[in-house]
């Protein structure tokens, strides 16, 4: 496939994935964009780093921004986005892989644990095309 070929491909992709799905799709793309991130930071490839890294940061900023704070859990989930937030922007600054090490496993489990609420959901609702779950973000259109 072509460089514009999958670039469509992705586009087509995002613009038709279900609203239940943003959440674990986001939360995936921090963990690829911070992966990378650690890797620039270890050859020292210190603008791929940075781009990386602001991604990620970008996509917690917007979890954050989504949250329905009406939701008891949602202070919750705030403070877990701003902690990992936190570590994102301290490895970024510092070059440094160790923060960004602590961040990525968390990510990781973030990305699971959204995956298997979002299964739950549709598996106990029938629902194919959004809901709200209890972590206080509403996924439906």
């Amino acid at each position: 496939m072509t460089p514009t070929g999958y670039k469509a491909y992705q586009r087509a992709q995002v613009e038709t994935v279900s609203p239940a799905k943003w959440i674990p799709m986001l939360l995936n793309e921090a963990c690829i964009s911070t992966q990378l991130g650690i890797q620039a930071v270890e050859a020292k490839d210190f603008a791929t780093a940075n781009a990386r890294l602001l991604k990620a940061q970008d996509i917690l900023l917007e979890l954050m921004g989504a949250l329905d704070m009406s939701v008891p859990i949602s202070e919750n989930l705030y403070q877990l986005y701003e902690f990992i937030h936190g570590l994102l922007v301290e490895g970024n600054v510092q070059k440094d892989k160790v923060p960004l090490q602590q961040a990525l496993p968390l990510l990781k489990e973030l990305h699971e644990t959204w995956s298997e609420a979002v299964q739950a959901v549709r598996q106990g609702s029938g629902e194919t095309t959004g809901t709200s779950l209890a972590g206080g973000v509403s996924v439906a259109r």
